[in-house]
């Protein structure tokens, strides 16, 4: 871990982070996880196209500033998707495998996944056999030579940027790595307010007394609903310059729909044969059961949900930053229980195949940024 640099992962508060066991799961298992991601990703999609011909932004949580970049991102970079992650309950035993929600935006567990599972599975490989499904590094490597050759008048010159979180740069240094791997010449990382945007002339980076380089593809991990509500000029801003393509933006502007937990009722109404897909409301009366999770529509890490269980008082309930959002209602899922209490969420990394697993686990109700990492071998 220190020597690739990520220390901080396993080390302070995060130091019980990583499980010391080893999570056995059968390839059919593996292959009904990917299968599930597949499906779901073409749901997704399919969805999103409807619900931006109906116009349906409301719902969505999408504000008006975004909604001009999101039609146009889908009409003109609906192939450019890099990467997001599904997360999952169930997919053990007698539990049926469900789809929670789609992450397309600021997407976390990318070097757990990629790079320290496989470190902690060599560890202990002669005691457990098999390996992980953990392909996401060359998955990713792929996708990004794949961009560029979607985009061959545009300089291989890539401009990764976070907020500034160390958990937030582990994740953008491995796909800085694939970017490398795959051809791109000038990658660089910054924090969100060492970058310039030019109106007339794109996205730069100051790297020396007065000598800048100008960057044709952009990578935030920066959600696009903060932008449209927090930084309302950034998103303007953003607008102007893609739709004059002095810029790509990854992922675009259109997986703002995927990321908007709005889309889960539709996604479900327009695919009701779907078997991974979880009910899903803007009322809570729509589940006479009581029985239900709430979730706001653009939270993250677990934030403002609650979970009822057919009573007026939640059985469990985070606090959070997300509470002003509209919220969405969600039937509850059946997760994976082992003999400790522990609850199993696997989630599937997504490029343009289903590409890698990671699983968390936690001993609350609710899985949240307080859960374990649990590395997995696939036997």
């Amino acid at each position: 871990m220190r020597r690739e640099g990520m220390e901080w992962l396993a080390t302070g508060e995060n130091e019980a982070y990583f499980a010391e066991q080893i999570l056995a799961i059968s390839p059919a298992e593996q292959r009904s996880w990917t299968l599930a991601a597949q499906q779901g990703y073409d749901a997704l999609r399919t969805t999103a196209r409807n619900l931006v011909q109906k116009g349906n932004w409301r719902e969505l949580g999408i504000p008006h500033n975004a909604q001009r970049l999101v039609k146009y991102s889908m009409e003109n970079e609906w192939d450019d998707f890099l990467l997001g992650r599904f997360d999952f309950a169930g997919g053990f035993g007698d539990f049926p495998l469900k789809m929670l929600e789609f992450n397309a935006d600021t997407y976390s567990l990318i070097p757990e996944t990629a790079h320290v599972q496989r470190h902690l599975w060599v560890e202990m490989k002669r005691k457990v056999g098999g390996g992980p499904y953990d392909a996401l590094l060359p998955a990713l490597t792929r996708r990004f030579q794949q961009l560029l050759q979607q985009h061959p008048n545009r300089e291989p010159n890539l401009l990764l940027s976070t907020m500034g979180y160390e958990e937030d740069m582990l994740n953008v240094d491995v796909l800085a790595e694939a970017a490398r791997a795959a051809g791109f010449r000038e990658v660089h990382q910054v924090a969100l307010e060492a970058v310039i945007f030019d109106p007339e002339n794109g996205v730069f980076v100051e790297v020396g007394p007065e000598r800048f380089i100008q960057f044709d593809f952009w990578y935030k991990m920066i959600p696009w609903d903060f932008i449209a509500y927090e930084e309302p000029e950034l998103m303007d801003l953003l607008t102007d310059l893609v739709l004059a393509d002095k810029v790509k933006i990854f992922n675009p502007a259109w997986t703002m729909i995927l990321q908007s937990k709005g889309c889960l009722p539709f996604v479900q109404q327009q695919h009701p044969h779907e078997d991974i897909l979880l009910k899903a409301s803007f009322s809570a009366t729509d589940f006479p059961n009581g029985r239900y999770a709430r979730k706001p529509i653009f939270g993250r890490t677990g934030e403002n949900v609650a979970l009822y269980d057919g009573q007026a008082r939640p059985v469990a309930e985070n606090a959070g930053d997300y509470g002003s959002l509209p919220y969405v209602y969600q039937d509850l899922a059946s997760f994976s229980v082992d003999t400790q209490g522990y609850r199993y969420q696997g989630s599937v990394f997504y490029t343009d195949h289903p590409a890698a697993i990671g699983f968390r686990r936690q001993d609350d109700l609710i899985i949240d940024d307080d859960a374990e990492f649990i590395a997995h071998t696939v036997l």
